[in-house]
């Protein structure tokens, strides 16, 4: 009988121990790393390229200063400037008040055989092309004048509006001189209704305030203007003659210059300088490639109103008056 109670607890021991074994068969197979499957394909990238998103908009660059005036006398090969004494001359002095009131000098030696070469040139160039042969000629000798004007521009840190109003200045003070082809008693014979006659009669009288009438010059030929280092020499001239002078001091100090002629009929025969300047005085301009050239007066001089942009002439019109430099 025991044997039997014996016999039977063996087996259900077997039959226990049998069961935790394939219970740890089973617990191992599932433990282990599952077959690999076939490899998936990618998803292509609708964009391939992408843009970016905008970030924050940049401020607007400032608007640049203006650049001082350049010295150009030290280039490689400057214009010999004689000294004074070098050569048999004089020197030209410009003596004036600026629009600030201020005193101003400035004086240059000026070579007489210079100022002869200057008026065989001025009569014999004639054409379209007259101021632009006439200033060509004329600046290289006037290097020295040219020089001071920069010296007085730079030694008082002047900006482009009040370097061209002083420098201007220079000129609108010196008084009115009526240049014309043909002598005196021509024009005075010639009959009642003509501009120089006129201005004989008138005895040099002043009429306004802008008036400057300082005297007349004569068989100035072949077209009744003086040429740029003329001017410079006796400090004589109308229109056209200063303006031109100006052109060219202005335009060698790099300065950004025109100078308009004025057109037949009412207001007709007269000259104006037109810069493109930031900060002008008025607003009358000539336009051109986009740029606004305020109007300059060059024939007299008044605190207000021969200022840049201020021009009280109505004949004046962007249509009929027309560049001759720039």
């Amino acid at each position: 009988m025991r044997i039997k109670l014996l016999t039977s607890l063996i087996i259900q021991l077997l039959i226990i121990l049998l069961i935790i074994f394939a219970s740890y068969i089973g617990q191992d197979r599932n433990s282990s790393p599952p077959s690999p499957g076939p490899t998936p394909v990618p998803v292509p990238n609708p964009n391939p390229n992408p843009i970016p998103r905008p970030g924050p908009k940049p401020s607007p660059s400032p608007i640049p200063i203006p650049a001082p005036i350049p010295d150009s006398t030290k280039s490689p090969n400057p214009t010999p400037i004689p000294p004074p004494g070098a050569c048999d001359g004089k020197s030209a002095v410009f003596n004036w008040t600026d629009y600030a009131s201020k005193p101003r000098t400035v004086d240059a030696w000026l070579c007489k055989e210079d100022y002869e070469k200057a008026t065989t040139n001025r009569i014999s160039v004639r054409g379209d092309k007259l101021y632009y042969d006439l200033v060509k000629h004329d600046l290289p000798k006037m290097q020295d004048l040219i020089n001071k004007y920069r010296s007085l521009v730079k030694n008082d840190a002047l900006s482009v509006t009040q370097s061209i109003e002083t420098i201007a200045a220079s000129v609108q003070q010196i008084p009115y001189t009526l240049v014309h082809h043909n002598s005196h008693s021509y024009w005075d014979t010639k009959g009642d209704a003509n501009f120089i006659k006129t201005y004989h009669d008138k005895k040099r009288r002043k009429v306004s305030p802008l008036d400057q009438i300082g005297g007349c010059l004569e068989s100035i030929e072949p077209n009744g203007v003086v040429s740029p280092l003329e001017f410079m020499w006796h400090q004589m001239g109308d229109c056209d003659s200063r303006t031109t002078f100006l052109f060219g001091i202005l335009k060698s100090l790099e300065l950004d210059v025109i100078m308009l002629t004025g057109p037949s009929g009412p207001g007709s025969g007269h000259a104006l300088l037109g810069v493109n300047v930031p900060n002008p005085s008025g607003y009358k301009y000539y336009k051109f490639k986009g740029k606004k050239y305020y109007l300059l007066e060059t024939t007299g001089f008044h605190r207000k109103q021969t200022r840049i942009g201020v021009y009280s002439n109505r004949y004046f019109s962007q249509d009929t008056w027309k560049i001759k430099l720039i």
